[in-house]
């Protein structure tokens, strides 16, 4: 859809959305607003040369540095807020069997192309079986806490006794 802008008037910042003119907007950013004309201040540049030898189908800039993949993945920024180690997290069905994780450290560690480095999802299984050892503490530490209820509002004070060891 094309849509045509005569003469371009400019900016009108104090304007309400809907008083503004067809040919005017409330904030034009990198606008040329002299001559009336539609122009860019700017034009586009040259960020950086991705380092993949075959055709690049998916980029995503994580803090600076280009993430560049041969086939189609999705990426998603990590949610924790104030998170200063950029995480990211991966899918791509046809490259990894599940999803991961990388972070800027791990993703720029080494030349590029990046990601370098990604982690798989979830915590890894043990190295062995789990054991059980049956035993009894003679030293506990722990106290049991015992709570009075009325019934219909909490009681005010509450009992704490040692936690005793079990008896045969």
């Amino acid at each position: 859809m094309r849509i045509a802008i005569p003469s371009f008037i400019g900016e009108f910042p104090r304007l309400a959305p809907q008083r503004l003119p067809e040919n005017a907007a409330q904030v034009a950013t990198n606008a040329r607003l002299q001559s009336g004309d539609l122009q860019a201040w700017r034009q586009y540049l040259l960020a950086t040369t991705l380092a993949n030898g075959g055709a690049v189908q998916t980029i995503y800039r994580l803090n600076g540095a280009w993430l560049s993949w041969e086939q189609d993945v999705d990426v998603a920024r990590g949610i924790v807020a104030g998170d200063t180690t950029f995480r990211a997290y991966i899918t791509a069905p046809g490259l990894y069997a599940t999803p991961r994780w990388t972070n800027y450290a791990l993703a720029t560690t080494g030349a590029a192309p990046y990601p370098v480095t990604t982690r798989p999802l979830g915590v890894p299984s043990p190295d062995a079986a789990p054991t059980l050892e049956l035993g009894i503490d003679p030293t506990p530490t722990t106290y049991s806490i015992d709570v009075q209820d009325n019934g219909d509002e909490l009681a005010q004070s509450w009992l704490s006794s040692p936690q005793r060891p079990f008896s045969d």
